[in-house]
Protein backbone atom coordinates (compact mmCIF):
# COMPACT_ATOMS: atom_id res chain seq x y z
CA UNK A 1 0.00 0.00 0.00
CA UNK A 2 1.54 3.25 -1.01
CA UNK A 3 1.02 6.53 1.26
CA UNK A 4 1.74 9.47 0.29
CA UNK A 5 2.01 12.04 2.99
CA UNK A 6 2.92 15.29 1.98
CA UNK A 7 -0.52 15.30 -0.63
CA UNK A 8 -3.35 16.36 1.35
CA UNK A 9 -5.81 15.15 -1.35
CA UNK A 10 -4.28 11.85 -1.81
CA UNK A 11 -5.55 8.90 -0.44
CA UNK A 12 -4.43 5.73 0.77
CA UNK A 13 -2.95 3.80 -1.92
CA UNK A 14 -2.87 5.88 -4.46
CA UNK A 15 -0.66 7.99 -6.41
CA UNK A 16 -1.72 11.60 -7.31
CA UNK A 17 -0.03 13.71 -9.72
CA UNK A 18 -2.58 16.47 -10.31
CA UNK A 19 -5.95 16.89 -9.08
CA UNK A 20 -8.97 14.61 -9.32
CA UNK A 21 -6.63 12.21 -11.03
CA UNK A 22 -5.66 9.72 -8.60
CA UNK A 23 -4.31 5.93 -9.74
CA UNK A 24 -4.46 2.96 -7.89
CA UNK A 25 -1.53 2.07 -6.91
CA UNK A 26 -2.44 -1.99 -7.02
CA UNK A 27 -5.39 -1.56 -9.90
CA UNK A 28 -3.01 0.39 -12.28
CA UNK A 29 -1.57 -2.56 -12.52
CA UNK A 30 -2.79 -5.73 -14.45
CA UNK A 31 -3.25 -8.90 -12.45
CA UNK A 32 -1.40 -10.95 -15.68
CA UNK A 33 1.54 -9.26 -15.28
CA UNK A 34 4.16 -11.45 -13.28
CA UNK A 35 5.27 -10.98 -9.57
CA UNK A 36 9.11 -9.40 -10.41
CA UNK A 37 7.32 -6.64 -13.16
CA UNK A 38 4.91 -6.07 -9.51
CA UNK A 39 7.35 -5.61 -7.21
CA UNK A 40 9.43 -2.90 -9.84
CA UNK A 41 5.87 -0.81 -10.48
CA UNK A 42 5.65 -0.37 -6.69
CA UNK A 43 9.20 0.41 -6.14
CA UNK A 44 8.69 2.90 -8.81
CA UNK A 45 5.73 4.22 -7.40
CA UNK A 46 7.70 4.66 -4.05
CA UNK A 47 9.88 6.45 -6.05
CA UNK A 48 7.70 9.10 -8.10
CA UNK A 49 5.98 9.90 -5.04
CA UNK A 50 9.25 11.05 -3.43
CA UNK A 51 10.26 13.33 -6.62
CA UNK A 52 9.94 13.82 -10.09
CA UNK A 53 12.11 11.55 -12.06
CA UNK A 54 12.98 11.04 -15.78
CA UNK A 55 12.59 8.44 -17.62
CA UNK A 56 15.95 7.46 -18.03
CA UNK A 57 16.15 7.67 -14.01
CA UNK A 58 13.08 5.04 -13.61
CA UNK A 59 15.19 3.00 -16.22
CA UNK A 60 18.61 3.18 -14.27
CA UNK A 61 16.56 2.93 -10.61
CA UNK A 62 15.15 -0.81 -12.13
CA UNK A 63 18.57 -1.39 -13.43
CA UNK A 64 20.61 -0.57 -9.36
CA UNK A 65 17.53 -3.06 -8.30
CA UNK A 66 18.92 -6.15 -10.97
CA UNK A 67 15.58 -5.66 -12.75
CA UNK A 68 15.77 -7.34 -16.47
CA UNK A 69 15.73 -5.30 -19.18
CA UNK A 70 12.36 -5.70 -20.67
CA UNK A 71 10.24 -5.19 -16.72
CA UNK A 72 12.74 -2.02 -17.19
CA UNK A 73 10.76 -0.84 -20.49
CA UNK A 74 7.52 -1.90 -19.05
CA UNK A 75 7.46 -0.10 -16.23
CA UNK A 76 8.87 3.31 -17.73
CA UNK A 77 6.09 2.68 -20.48
CA UNK A 78 3.07 2.13 -18.53
CA UNK A 79 4.55 5.06 -16.24
CA UNK A 80 4.83 7.16 -19.26
CA UNK A 81 1.17 6.28 -20.45
CA UNK A 82 -0.08 7.21 -17.09
CA UNK A 83 1.82 10.40 -17.07
CA UNK A 84 4.08 9.78 -14.45
CA UNK A 85 7.15 10.52 -16.09
CA UNK A 86 7.28 12.94 -18.47
CA UNK A 87 10.79 14.23 -19.55
CA UNK A 88 9.87 17.68 -21.01
CA UNK A 89 8.45 18.87 -17.75
CA UNK A 90 11.10 17.39 -15.96
CA UNK A 91 13.23 19.66 -18.02
CA UNK A 92 11.75 22.72 -17.68
CA UNK A 93 10.90 21.98 -13.79
CA UNK A 94 14.36 21.37 -13.14
CA UNK A 95 15.67 24.68 -15.37
CA UNK A 96 13.31 26.67 -13.60
CA UNK A 97 14.24 25.70 -10.32
CA UNK A 98 17.42 26.57 -10.80
CA UNK A 99 16.72 29.86 -12.34
CA UNK A 100 15.06 31.26 -9.97
CA UNK A 101 17.38 29.54 -7.03
CA UNK A 102 19.89 31.72 -8.34
CA UNK A 103 22.31 29.20 -7.58
CA UNK A 104 22.93 27.77 -11.17
CA UNK A 105 23.35 28.82 -14.75
CA UNK A 106 22.77 28.11 -18.21
CA UNK A 107 25.89 25.56 -18.95
CA UNK A 108 25.90 23.81 -15.56
CA UNK A 109 21.86 23.48 -15.96
CA UNK A 110 22.00 21.63 -19.60
CA UNK A 111 25.38 19.65 -17.85
CA UNK A 112 22.50 18.30 -15.02
CA UNK A 113 19.62 17.61 -17.19
CA UNK A 114 21.89 15.77 -19.31
CA UNK A 115 22.81 13.58 -16.64
CA UNK A 116 19.53 13.05 -15.71
CA UNK A 117 19.06 11.73 -19.43
CA UNK A 118 16.95 14.39 -20.90
CA UNK A 119 16.52 14.49 -24.24
CA UNK A 120 18.78 17.91 -25.72
CA UNK A 121 16.07 19.19 -27.64
CA UNK A 122 13.61 19.09 -24.59
CA UNK A 123 16.64 20.75 -22.45
CA UNK A 124 17.53 23.81 -25.21
CA UNK A 125 13.82 24.51 -24.75
CA UNK A 126 13.37 24.18 -21.00
CA UNK A 127 16.84 26.32 -20.79
CA UNK A 128 15.68 28.89 -23.33
CA UNK A 129 12.60 29.18 -20.90
CA UNK A 130 14.23 29.71 -18.14
CA UNK A 131 17.18 31.57 -18.99
CA UNK A 132 16.30 34.23 -21.48
CA UNK A 133 19.02 36.02 -23.10
CA UNK A 134 17.87 39.26 -22.07
CA UNK A 135 18.16 38.48 -18.82
CA UNK A 136 21.33 36.72 -18.40
CA UNK A 137 23.03 40.04 -17.30
CA UNK A 138 20.95 40.10 -13.88
CA UNK A 139 20.90 36.35 -13.52
CA UNK A 140 24.80 37.12 -13.28
CA UNK A 141 24.03 39.86 -10.91
CA UNK A 142 21.85 37.57 -8.72
CA UNK A 143 24.30 35.11 -8.39
CA UNK A 144 26.73 37.12 -7.39
CA UNK A 145 24.87 39.41 -4.37
CA UNK A 146 24.19 36.03 -3.32
CA UNK A 147 27.98 34.96 -3.66
CA UNK A 148 29.52 37.72 -2.41
CA UNK A 149 26.73 38.20 0.81
CA UNK A 150 26.53 41.97 1.10
CA UNK A 151 30.62 41.82 1.52
CA UNK A 152 31.53 43.53 -1.82
CA UNK A 153 33.68 42.59 -4.49
CA UNK A 154 37.13 41.62 -3.36
CA UNK A 155 39.49 44.19 -4.24
CA UNK A 156 42.81 42.32 -5.48
CA UNK A 157 42.90 41.05 -8.78
CA UNK A 158 43.61 36.89 -7.51
CA UNK A 159 39.88 37.72 -5.42
CA UNK A 160 37.94 39.02 -8.67
CA UNK A 161 39.53 36.31 -10.26
CA UNK A 162 37.94 33.60 -7.88
CA UNK A 163 34.16 35.31 -7.66
CA UNK A 164 35.02 34.97 -11.87
CA UNK A 165 35.87 31.34 -11.73
CA UNK A 166 32.92 30.58 -8.84
CA UNK A 167 30.85 32.21 -11.41
CA UNK A 168 31.55 30.20 -14.46
CA UNK A 169 31.66 26.61 -12.59
CA UNK A 170 28.30 27.74 -11.71
CA UNK A 171 27.47 27.39 -15.23
CA UNK A 172 27.43 31.71 -16.61
CA UNK A 173 28.54 32.37 -19.44
CA UNK A 174 31.90 34.00 -19.62
CA UNK A 175 31.29 37.28 -21.15
CA UNK A 176 28.07 37.90 -18.81
CA UNK A 177 30.36 37.12 -16.13
CA UNK A 178 33.31 39.43 -17.18
CA UNK A 179 30.32 41.96 -18.02
CA UNK A 180 28.35 41.86 -14.09
CA UNK A 181 31.99 41.94 -12.59
CA UNK A 182 33.67 44.99 -14.50
CA UNK A 183 30.40 46.73 -13.57
CA UNK A 184 30.62 45.86 -9.76
CA UNK A 185 34.47 47.06 -9.64
CA UNK A 186 33.57 50.30 -11.15
CA UNK A 187 30.75 50.65 -8.63
CA UNK A 188 33.24 50.26 -6.11
CA UNK A 189 35.72 52.64 -7.44
CA UNK A 190 33.17 55.42 -7.45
Amino acid sequence: MLLIADRPQARRGSLEREPGHAIEARSAYTPVMEKTAKRAWDLILRALARREMSESEVRRKLASKGYPRQVQEEIVEKARRLQLVDDRKVAYNHARFRAESCRRGPQRVRQELLSRGISPEWIEEAIRAAFPPEESGEAVSRALDRMLRGKGMPEDRSGREKVIRRLLRAGFAYPDVQRVVDLEVDDDAF
